[in-house]
């Protein structure tokens, strides 16, 4: 069994000697491990080569499974202050309860939509995005929607995410429509969210696509702090 501060400490020692790499779970070079952000702190990741493979006492499925998004497509200019965060966060995430990372878990499929939303203007895609994020602000407000109405959200999201991807050219709006679609699943909505809306900035460039993912990660992280702010006082 690998206590908490042992993970912390194997994920300080390879951010601290440069061993922290993206892209791929784990190398050996030279007799020196190198891992991904994910394996440094869960070295079941980077055996079974699964994000899923992280212990839930770790962190929250939906978290593991994006952290590998967020690793290998930021810039390289903020890849550096990414790592530096999501340690320190790591490092003071214990205090949060299942009910804070579910908010963590909502703002951040929140995150995705905005993001989306904000690369295109058909209508369609557009009022489908505000339909999940006002369900979202619902659900971060205290009055969390009902199973039926996520799933009804769900229906709405994925007709109009289909139609607009056999009917409309602009690959933004479809792919918009289908982050809202995603946004409303369950363990990897955010993970998919967030590649959704990373794809809807495609149309300008690779470059706006990395810069999406730079804003998403940022605000993911912004999210995950608050809520540790708040636990942090509480207590």
């Amino acid at each position: 069994m690998i206590t908490r501060q042992e993970r912390l400490e194997r994920l300080d020692s390879a951010i601290a000697e440069g061993r922290i790499i993206h892209s791929k779970w784990r190398r050996v070079e030279g007799g020196r491990e190198y891992v991904c952000l994910l394996a440094a702190l869960s070295p079941e990741v980077a055996d079974a080569e699964d994000a899923e493979d992280c212990p839930a006492d770790v962190m929250p499925l939906w978290l593991a499974l994006l952290t590998p998004d967020l690793d290998d497509y930021v810039s390289h200019e903020y890849r550096p202050t990414l790592i530096r965060r999501y340690a320190g966060l790591a490092h003071r995430w214990h205090v949060l309860d299942a009910d804070a990372w579910q908010r963590c878990d909502w703002a951040a499929r929140r995150v995705a939509l905005v993001e989306a939303r904000s690369h295109t203007d058909y209508e369609p895609s557009v009022e489908v995005c505000d339909l999940v994020i006002a369900l979202l602000d619902r659900a971060l407000a205290g009055d969390e929607p009902s199973a039926q109405e996520w799933a009804d959200a769900m229906t709405v999201a994925r007709t109009v995410a289909m139609t607009v991807a056999s009917t409309v050219a602009e690959t933004a709006a479809a792919t918009a429509a289908a982050a809202s679609w995603a946004a409303t699943a369950t363990a990897a909505a955010a993970t998919a969210a967030a590649e959704k809306a990373a794809a809807a900035s495609w149309a300008a460039g690779p470059a706006a696509a990395t810069a999406a993912w730079d804003r998403i990660a940022e605000a993911i992280l912004d999210a995950i702090e608050v809520e540790i702010e708040m636990a942090e006082g509480d207590g």
